[in-house]
């Protein structure tokens, strides 16, 4: 695995000396592969050959585009989009949206992937290629098309892949179980047994920290039954499962067991590397925000980084500089794909001009189009990212946000960028009070007649949770007087909205502590979304939701 993902690695950085010609040999590959698909004729791919080629003859596409051929792919339908053998439709998360289904080839995403696990053992050369990881994970029911394609998000386990994973602690079994808090347990198990890891990993960081709670609550067990080489009765297993992972636990270890126990004993900060000594890194996307909050606890003494960035339909780019502490900058995944940019300012037109991958600037953001091997065609993913640098010629990027999470009244297109750092900025004013765990931020037309409230004016409405802290330690009214500058020093359509009365001062509301646990699992019962691509919003988008947020407010 490390060797072929090392060998994409070395074709992706010489491809980066010449980025355009990358490109130009992507999309010849697109037209010799899908040219003859039943959309390769309908849209006369034969025809394009050049870059300028798609950006003259081809439209900009969303996913209504490619809904009904879908369908027909799950029918059993081939050669519709792409020649690729579609080997899953990839159940993206719908953070902004519904749920899609996306026709994916596993064996091409997971060559992405791969590539990434080769940057990390590159990047970290004191982790050894086969010393075992900590893996939180939890798996989600596989559902199947008409014709048998697996329906499922782009990191969900098939019992085939589970048998793979050699370099884990915990065997293939644990990555397969669909409940989180038995899957904690029993990765957490198995992990302790070992203390000569060498990496923690999950998808998103959300997860990781969930992990190491459910160790501060549930450590006593634990070490009950790593002594005894014992499973816990309570937990809900197949029979086979648990007789599996029984006979792969072994006989107990009371040494490991106390050693394990003492270090709980002194709580959680720095319990990483008190637990596993030899642990060097924490791999995972900060999908919330609290990769600092975490090398500060928890994970002190570790590094942290992302590996890669991407969705269901591709993987976009690739970390290489995850040596680097805090450095999220990504390398575009020139080998995947073809990309083009709709600048900022731009991304509201009816038919925005894009620009190629040498036409970009430093410093400036682009809506993010993807033409895939899959059969997607100038692409719109709804991500904005920012040109941060090149590594040789081909473009660093940076996610900004998602477009679907915009706060847009009137107009004004506020990021979530711009909101968390006034958010922050404002809270660094009250010093004494505990650090913020969780916000989602609501346009006032949602949420006022929830609160029964008539308001002629339109406004923000922020729901925080806070770690330990009442209503009263914060003038809740002040903290929105000192948001709404914040926001107005930073964004130029919200400062005129603002000046000219259009936009009333924002409200702010603390909620009870687990409120955001509660809109998770809100979100996850009533969408196709599963555990491990669940990325908790930062702006509340349903009537349900903000009922979630409403009931949950600290009087």
């Amino acid at each position: 695995i490390l060797f072929a993902g090392g060998r994409k690695l070395k074709l992706l950085r010489s491809s980066s000396k010449d980025p355009r010609k990358a490109q130009e040999r992507r999309l010849r590959e697109i037209v010799e592969l899908n040219g003859n698909t039943e959309y390769g004729v309908k849209i006369k791919l034969q025809d394009i050959n050049s870059l300028e080629d798609i950006q003259a003859k081809l439209p900009l596409t969303n996913y209504e585009e490619y809904e009904q051929y879908i369908e027909r792919i799950g029918q059993g339908e081939k050669n519709i989009l792409s020649a690729l053998e579609v080997t899953r439709l990839g159940l993206s998360s719908g953070t902004t949206g519904a749920n899609k289904w996306i026709p994916m080839n596993m064996r091409r995403y997971y060559r992405s992937i791969i590539a990434s696990a080769a940057i990390a053992f590159e990047s970290f050369p004191e982790v050894q290629p086969m010393q075992k990881h900590l893996r939180f994970h939890c798996n989600a029911r596989v559902r199947r098309s008409e014709c048998g394609i697996p329906i499922a998000g782009a990191m969900i386990i098939e019992p085939a892949m589970a048998k793979k994973i050699v370099n884990h602690s915990s065997p293939p079994e644990a990555y397969l179980i669909e409940n989180k808090e038995v899957a904690f347990y029993i990765q957490l198990l198995f992990g302790l047994r070992e203390k000569e890891l060498g990496m923690a990993t999950a998808l998103f960081s959300s997860m990781f920290v969930d992990g190491f709670k459910y160790l501060e609550k549930h450590w006593p067990r634990l070490v009950e039954d790593l002594a005894h080489g014992n499973l816990n009765p309570d937990l809900d297993l197949l029979p086979e499962t648990r007789a599996s992972l029984t006979k792969a636990l072994g006989p107990g270890d009371p040494m490991r067991a106390d050693e394990v126990r003492k270090e709980c004993e002194r709580g959680q900060q720095g319990i990483i590397k008190r637990l596993w000594p030899e642990m060097r890194l924490i791999s995972t996307a900060d999908n919330i925000g609290i990769r600092h909050d975490v090398m500060k606890t928890i994970g002190e003494g570790v590094s942290m980084c992302a590996p890669a960035y991407g969705s269901t339909e591709m993987i976009f780019a690739l970390n290489i500089n995850n040596s680097t502490e805090g450095v999220e900058d990504y390398l575009l995944n020139l080998l995947d794909g073809i990309f083009e940019f709709i600048p900022e300012d731009d991304i509201e037109e009816a038919n925005p001009k894009t620009l190629l991958i040498d036409e970009v600037e430093k410093g400036r953001n682009y809506e993010m189009i993807i033409t895939t091997y899959n059969g997607l065609y100038r692409y719109r993913v709804g991500d904005v990212v920012q040109i941060t640098g090149f590594y040789r010629n081909c473009p660093m990027v940076r996610f900004m946000y998602r477009i679907g999470m915009l706060l847009n009244m009137f107009g004004e297109k506020v990021d979530q960028v711009t909101i968390s750092e006034s958010l922050n900025s404002a809270l660094s004013e009250w010093t004494d009070v505990s650090l913020l765990r969780h916000y989602c931020v609501a346009e006032s037309n949602l949420v006022s007649p929830l609160l029964e409230r008539s308001e002629d004016s339109s406004h923000y409405v922020f729901f925080l949770e806070m770690e330990n802290t009442s209503s009263k330690e914060i003038d809740l009214p002040l903290l929105a007087q000192k948001i709404d500058g914040n926001i107005y020093s930073r964004h130029g359509f919200y400062r005129v909205f603002k000046d000219n009365g259009t936009i009333a001062p924002s409200a702010v509301y603390l909620v009870k502590t687990g409120s955001f646990d509660k809109l998770r699992s809100h979100i996850l019962a009533n969408s196709a979304a599963t555990e491990i691509q669940f990325k908790m919003p930062k702006k509340l988008r349903t009537k349900g939701m903000a009922e979630v947020m409403i009931k949950n407010i600290l009087k």
